[in-house]
């Protein structure tokens, strides 16, 4: 295997290959490895000068990628690619600045903000329709029973435990302007 010099610019390309064929092969799960950088090889972020990959274009390849595999998935991937890059850097002398990995926002937040605005595109049609109503306001149909309880002197901890609602809902009802006008 041809080294890498570190004086000249380096694609990921060949980081990627390197680690392959040198850290990955003596590892005990290399043949798993050795499958998913064989495939990360074949994508466009690959033909990138290694010290030009910033984390916009791991944010980039972690979007388009989250739409093919699930997100365990991807995070044993980027295990391996972090691995790379710190083995680069610290190892072969790989004149990167930074790991483009560290500090990316992985999985479990993107994903949680893809199924909030699913679910948001999911109310809104439905409310088109006509179809969504919302919650049902548990709090404000006791609302009689809480001011009644209120009035005979109970607790407003105890309204909460006797008719199943939150310390905050007693709260919000009792503090409401509009039930005490009238």
């Amino acid at each position: 295997m041809k080294p890498v010099s570190a004086s000249k610019q380096t694609a990921l390309s060949e980081l990627v290959i390197r680690y392959r064929d040198t850290v990955s092969s003596c590892k005990k799960g290399h043949q798993v490895e050795r499958i998913v950088l064989n495939a990360f090889l074949r994508d466009p972020i690959c033909r990138k000068w290694a010290d030009a990959i910033t984390p916009a274009d791991f944010a980039a390849y972690r979007d388009q990628r989250l739409l093919k595999v699930c997100s365990n998935t991807l995070r044993r991937e980027f295990s391996t690619l972090h691995n790379l890059f710190q083995v680069a850097r610290r190892e072969w002398g790989i004149a990167i600045s930074s790991n483009p990995l560290t500090g990316l926002r992985l999985v479990a937040q993107f994903e949680r903000d893809i199924m909030l605005a699913r679910q948001r595109e999911g109310i809104a049609k439905a409310k088109k329709e006509g179809r969504y109503k919302g919650r049902a306001p548990t709090a404000w149909a006791k609302a009689d029973q809480i001011l009644a309880l209120a009035s005979a002197g109970m607790k407003k901890v105890e309204i909460a435990r006797q008719l199943d609602l939150s310390l905050r809902s007693v709260f919000r009802v009792l503090g409401s302007p509009s039930l005490h006008s009238g």
